[in-house]
């Protein structure tokens, strides 16, 4: 992840507003302040057993860098790190 990268810390919703388009929403709203802030890069992560989570990053160009383990209500859970370059301009 390059310097002066904007790392958001665990994407997530409800599962309760299915079909309504939320995780879609989350990629580019995050996007905003890393672009405000003139930020290289954009990373994300994200529970790695959702399908739907890898097909949505893959639509916005997030590219899997990593994965890694963490402690969640009390168990392991599988984390995927994706990064998105944004290329900013003046």
């Amino acid at each position: 992840m390059p310097d002066g990268s904007l790392f958001v810390h665990t994407v997530m919703t409800c599962r309760g507003p299915a079909d309504r388009g939320v995780a879609s929403v989350l990629p580019a709203e995050a996007e905003r302040p890393a672009r405000a802030h003139r930020a290289p890069a954009l990373a994300l992560d994200h529970w790695a057993g959702s399908p739907e989570l890898g097909r949505v990053d893959d639509g916005y160009g997030n590219a899997e860098v990593a994965e890694y383990t963490s402690e969640h209500d009390g168990g392991a859970r599988r984390t995927t790190v994706r990064v998105r370059h944004l290329h900013n301009t003046d």
